[in-house]
């Protein structure tokens, strides 16, 4: 009985470990800095977002934290949306940090 209750405790702590390593995984996800990639004026990768706010083919806005990110030009599309990612192809004109 002892044995089987100390196989039960070292398994609960294993998976409280797989659970931090989980939830600090997440967390650092979501305290990334936000990082902007742009190829030319047609694609723009950005990474570390915390939602999207706007989209149209003018502009689109993403939250990233505390300020948003704002970006304008023609035929603007999302390519590839992830939880925290996007990628933007399309005519850029203008990228702006907004507080």
């Amino acid at each position: 009985m002892v044995i089987g209750l100390r196989r039960n405790l070292k398994d609960a702590e294993n998976n409280n470990d797989k659970i931090s390593s989980l939830s600090y995984s997440l967390g650092d996800m979501l305290s990334a800095k936000p990082t902007v990639e742009i190829t030319g004026n047609k694609r723009m990768v950005v990474e570390g977002i915390r939602g999207i706010l706007e989209y149209s083919n003018a502009q689109i806005r993403v939250s990233i934290g505390k300020m948003s990110l704002q970006i304008k030009g023609r035929g603007l599309d999302l390519k590839c949306i992830s939880p925290t990612s996007i990628i933007v192809e399309g005519f850029i004109s203008a990228v702006e940090y907004l507080v």
